[in-house]
């Protein structure tokens, strides 16, 4: 069950934070990358994600010495933060995995999808294209690539529809506002003055087919 999982997990979490402080420093990467696969992978939701940040952040105050290592950890770190909704944060780690090893895949994938996520669809096919530099037949990059273009278009499409929505009323304001005018000059010629108030609310009786 999910309350045994969660004891399950709380364990085992509290033996490694013990043994943390204790073991040689050559073994605590190794610990960090062992407890947060356990983490993620089997207890998913957010407070266990919130471990997972906290372990891998450990893996790399350890400062291994090693860019491919580290780009892995910072990729995998970015996964978690993706899951999370941290977009922005994802988009950090794969820029710095990059910095690290510009030949992991994971990072351009993770940085393209944030990125989407945060409707940057250009920035984020732009990551696309230099994953498909490194890796031309790479199945799921395309793939990824042709639901970012999917997800700029349902974009386009909402923004220009919002648009319209707003030019109508923009149409239909200056359309009642032409009629006001019509009013008011008719009024005028019969030398008949209106105060702002009827000025204000004879928009109401034009919208219900009144005319001067």
């Amino acid at each position: 069950t999910a309350e045994t999982n969660s004891s399950r997990s709380t364990s085992f979490i509290d033996c490694i934070t013990l043994f943390y402080s204790l073991w040689d420093p050559s073994w605590l990467v190794r610990v960090c990358r062992l407890t947060v696969g356990f983490i993620f992978v089997d207890f998913r939701g957010k407070d266990f994600y919130k471990l997972a940040i906290d372990w891998y952040t450990k893996a790399l105050a350890e400062q291994i010495n090693d860019p491919v290592r580290t780009a892995i950890y910072l990729t995998n770190r970015a996964a978690v933060n993706l899951e999370m909704g941290n977009y922005a944060r994802t988009i950090d780690d794969c820029v710095a995995a990059i910095a690290q090893n510009p030949a992991n895949l994971k990072a351009y994938f993770r940085a393209a999808r944030a990125s989407a996520w945060l409707d940057k669809f250009e920035q984020g096919l732009d990551y696309i294209a230099q994953a498909l530099k490194i890796d031309p037949n790479n199945a799921g990059i395309h793939k990824e690539k042709q639901e970012i273009e999917l997800m700029r278009a349902r974009h386009n499409a909402r923004v220009d529809a919002a648009k319209a929505r707003l030019r109508k009323i923009e149409l239909e304001r200056d359309a009642v506002m032409k009629q006001k005018g019509n009013w008011v000059k008719s009024l005028l010629e019969r030398n008949v003055a209106i105060g702002p108030y009827l000025f204000d609310t004879m928009g109401d009786y034009l919208q219900n087919g009144a005319k001067p």
